[in-house]
């Protein structure tokens, strides 16, 4: 399976800011998507800057993200809360 990533992620910053959501590019598509968290929309609309990988790639870069992908409900929206070094659910702020 497949997600995407904002190219600053597969860069090597952290995910700060990590989704799940139902749309799908296509049947590969996970429904995850990777951001570090500041990028702005003009960043995310370009093309070259979002990019589909692998799912694998974010949990062998960032293990704490297998967790997240094993319990995650089918949807929502998680931030990573580097005190507690764990994804949090954004609604939880």
């Amino acid at each position: 399976m497949a997600a995407w990533f904002s190219r600053r992620v597969i860069e090597g910053e952290r995910p700060g800011y990590v989704e799940r959501t139902s749309d799908r590019i296509n049947k590969f598509d996970s429904g995850w998507r990777f951001y570090v968290g500041d990028e702005s929309q003009e960043y995310l609309d370009t093309a070259e800057n979002c990019v589909m990988q692998h799912l694998g790639h974010a949990l062998e870069r960032w293990p704490d993200v297998a967790n997240l992908i094993t319990t995650a409900p089918a949807a929502g929206e998680w931030i990573w809360d580097g005190a507690e070094a764990r994804f949090r659910p954004l609604d939880a702020e």
